[in-house]
C-alpha cells in the first residue's frame, strides 16, 4: 500500500509540473489613435528561437493569444503583412505632404514620435524632402507603391520590429504592437 501511494503521489506531482510547463503569450496590435479593427492582413507569429517552429494566428481582431507555449525557451513575437500594398493610399492625401513641409521648415514640428514615423516615408531616420516627394508620386498616381506601406512596431521600444522573450517562465500579457501607416501624418486612415 505505501509502495501505491508513493506512486500516486510522484504521478501526481508529474502531472502537475507537466502542465505548469506551459504559459501563453497574449497582446494586440494598436494604431497610434486607438484599437485596429476590421481587415485581416495581418498575422501574429510566435517563432521558437531554438527550434525554429513557428505559430501564427490571422488577426480578424486586434487581440491576440498563444496558448500551451513550451515554458524554458527563447521566442521572438512579430505582426507579419499579408500584403503591404493593402490599400496604399488610405490616408495619404496633400494635408500630409503640407504637415511634412510644415515640420522641414520648422514652421510645426511635429510632436508625436508615431507621427515622425509615419512621415518618414523611405524608412532612412530622417524626415526630408525625398518623402515628400515618395508621397507626392503616390498621390499623383505616378507611382503605386511606398518602400513600405505600414510598420509594425513593438509598443514599448519603437526602434524594434520584433518582442524578444527570453526563457519563457510564465504568462507574457500586453506583449503590444502599434501599427503606423506610413505617410499618413494626421492619422486618418484607422
Amino acid at each position: 500500500m505505501k509502495y501505491l501511494t508513493s506512486t500516486m503521489l510522484l504521478f501526481i506531482l508529474a502531472l502537475q509540473i507537466s502542465f505548469a510547463q506551459t504559459s501563453s503569450v497574449s497582446g494586440q496590435l494598436g494604431t497610434g489613435v486607438g484599437i485596429l479593427s476590421g481587415n485581416p492582413i495581418f498575422t501574429a507569429v510566435l517563432t521558437n528561437v531554438q527550434t525554429s517552429e513557428r505559430q501564427t494566428i490571422l488577426l480578424t481582431q486586434p487581440e491576440f493569444k498563444f496558448n500551451n507555449i513550451a515554458n524554458g525557451y527563447d521566442y521572438t513575437l512579430t505582426i507579419e503583412q499579408k500584403n503591404d500594398d493593402y490599400n496604399v493610399l488610405n490616408g495619404i492625401s496633400t494635408l500630409d505632404l503640407v504637415m511634412i513641409q510644415r515640420h522641414i521648415l520648422g514652421m510645426q514640428l511635429m510632436q508625436s514620435e508615431l507621427m515622425r514615423i509615419a512621415a518618414d516615408v523611405n524608412g532612412d531616420k530622417y524626415i526630408s524632402v525625398y518623402d515628400i516627394v515618395l508621397l507626392r508620386k503616390l498621390i499623383l498616381g505616378i507611382s503605386s507603391t511606398l518602400p513600405e506601406s505600414w510598420r509594425i512596431l513593438n509598443k514599448i521600444d519603437l526602434s524594434q520590429h520584433a518582442i524578444q522573450i527570453v526563457k519563457l517562465s510564465e504568462d507574457v500579457n500586453n506583449a503590444d504592437f502599434v501599427l503606423i501607416k506610413v505617410g499618413d501624418i494626421n492619422g486618418n486612415s484607422y
